[in-house]
């Protein structure tokens, strides 16, 4: 569960880099030498590819480890079993919606 964690942290920086990143060109105004706030822009999406590919082989890493040493990990869980009870779910409310929504 760590795993996970510490991986969403790193989209989660990744994103913010990115809206950085498209944002500053935006916001920051230079006059005629715009092109710098451009260039910043683009070390920061190169930034942040290069942390989104660490973090992805990172992530990767850890968990085949985690498999190795037997123990579960949140991507390992039985799939059909979850999807089953979130449509399973998924009915219930809406059936319950439908019944306050038409009467």
């Amino acid at each position: 569960m760590a795993n996970e964690r510490t991986y969403s942290a790193w989209v989660c920086t990744v994103l913010s880099l990115m809206a950085v990143a498209l944002a500053l060109p935006k916001l920051v105004n230079v006059g005629p030498q715009g092109w710098i706030v451009k260039v910043i822009g683009v070390i920061f999406l190169l930034v942040a590819g290069a942390l989104f590919i660490f973090a992805s082989l990172t992530y990767s890493e850890t968990d085949k480890r985690l498999r190795e040493e037997g123990l579960v990990t949140a991507m390992s869980v039985d799939l059909p079993f979850f999807s089953g009870r979130v449509l399973a779910g998924n009915q219930a409310m809406s059936g319950r919606m439908q019944r306050l929504i038409y009467f």
